[in-house]
């Protein structure tokens, strides 16, 4: 993977960090098992039958024999991400079992042009009490230095594959010099054992689920009759909600598409969203193991046909990064902000169960197809060049100037300042 590596030095020290719960032999042979499930994912749905031309059975073999010398279920898992880091692909991992406690940091890592800052700090978290601020730039986390080609991968390990605490950040205020602050999470044990049938375990998976559709959900801004600005905030929508934006945008001169932080999403959305702002087009292909076929726009919904603007930065990856692609390909919109994060392919999630009695989920996701614009421009590792580039400071971060936004706004013909729209969507806990 980039710069950062998921390879021995991140494998030793975050080993050591996960050694704390040994490993039981069913759990060993557990973790064998979705090894070679993993294994058996990829040679089955890869786009690329070559595997980049690496050797499989030697990585995967080798990966068996760290796992069989694993002292914790955390090396296990780092030993099976490791391997599918070799293919060096932004939509191929694998997800381990739901942990027995759920670790939240009080803060958040975001991009912003080549550096990583602290986009967000709960004020009840002892981040805060540390003195983390919003518009902090992170030097680094723990022993690994932070910065955009490591940012991924970073989540990964310590959101997916070993969150822990304490964690140590390395910083820098606006104007200030360099610190380094020891951070605890807040940890919320998990039962070991989810019961599904009684009590409230279903409840508070159902609860958790809510409050990430909540925090999801589109947002939107009236400015006049002029502007509507949209927080798009993902594509894991469906046709109806598409075409509910684009309808209530056919009431105004401009639409802003704020896909600041989008991930991405469903291909289907994408399809119809980009269908009801260039109508219909075959704007590139899709390459399969087995086959090539068109990327072609869905039509059929309400059509919004005056000027948009939208507005990405260095989290906007996959289905955001296609749309806003498209709209500078077909000259049909104007891109501000940052660059995005070139993580644009396409996956299918896997989701696999070990065991009888007692069953532990766990998935991989894995890229089945390449996708390739019908100007030859692959965006996978590369990103989307805005038509203006316009990064926030540490300083326009802390004191919730939005210039990008602005701009946009500006564009779409409403003159506002980064003042008056810093926080036209609140974080909202």
């Amino acid at each position: 993977m980039r710069a950062f590596q998921l390879g021995l030095v991140c494998f030793t020290f975050l080993a050591r960090i996960a050694a704390s719960q040994e490993m039981t032999g069913l759990d060993r042979q557990r973790n064998h098992l979705m090894l070679r499930a993993v294994e058996s994912d990829l040679r089955e749905h890869y786009y690329d039958t070559t595997f980049h031309g690496l050797d499989l059975r030697m990585l995967f073999d080798s990966a068996d024999a760290r796992i069989a010398a694993a002292k914790s279920n955390g090396e296990a898992f780092l030993a099976i991400a490791v391997t599918l880091a070799a293919l060096r692909d932004s939509h191929t991992h694998f997800f381990p079992p739901r942990r027995t406690a759920v670790v939240r940091y009080g803060w958040n890592l975001g991009v912003v042009g080549d550096s990583c800052y602290i986009f967000d700090v709960d004020p009840e978290s002892d981040a805060a009490r540390q003195g983390v601020k919003r518009g902090d730039r992170v030097v680094a986390i723990d022993q690994f230095a932070a910065n955009r080609g490591d940012r991924r991968d970073l989540e990964y390990v310590y959101y997916a594959l070993v969150p822990h605490s304490p964690v140590r950040l390395t910083l820098q205020s606006p104007g200030d010099t360099v610190r380094s602050v020891v951070v605890q999470a807040k940890v919320t044990p998990h039962p070991a054992i989810m019961d599904l049938t009684h009590g409230d375990d279903i409840w508070q998976m159902i609860r958790e689920q809510q409050n990430v559709e909540r925090a999801q959900r589109s947002r939107f801004w009236e400015f006049g009759s002029d502007v509507l600005v949209w927080k798009f905030s993902t594509f894991v929508v469906g046709d109806r909600d598409v075409d509910q934006a684009l309808r209530r945008a056919q009431g105004f001169r401009a639409l802003v598409i704020d896909m600041r932080g989008n991930p991405g999403g469903l291909e289907s959305t994408l399809l119809r969203l980009a269908g009801g702002l260039v109508g219909a087009d075959t704007f590139g292909v899709r390459r399969q193991r087995d086959k090539t076929e068109p990327l072609r726009t869905r039509t059929g919904g309400p059509q919004f046909t005056g000027p948009v603007v939208a507005v990405v930065d260095g989290q906007s990856g996959s289905a955001a990064e296609l749309l806003a692609y498209l709209l500078q390909m077909r000259k049909r919109g104007t891109v501000v902000g940052d660059r995005t994060s070139g993580a644009v392919m396409e996956a299918r999630g896997q989701q696999h169960r070990v065991g009888t009695d007692v069953v532990v989920f766990y998935y991989t996701q894995v890229t089945q197809a390449d996708l390739i614009f019908s100007d030859g421009t692959r965006l996978e590792g590369r990103g989307v060049i805005p038509d203006e580039v316009i990064l926030p400071s540490g300083t326009d971060l802390a004191a919730h100037r939005d210039a990008a936004l602005a701009r946009a706004i500006t564009l779409a013909g409403r003159p506002v300042t980064p003042e008056e729209v810093g926080d036209l969507f609140p974080i909202e806990r």
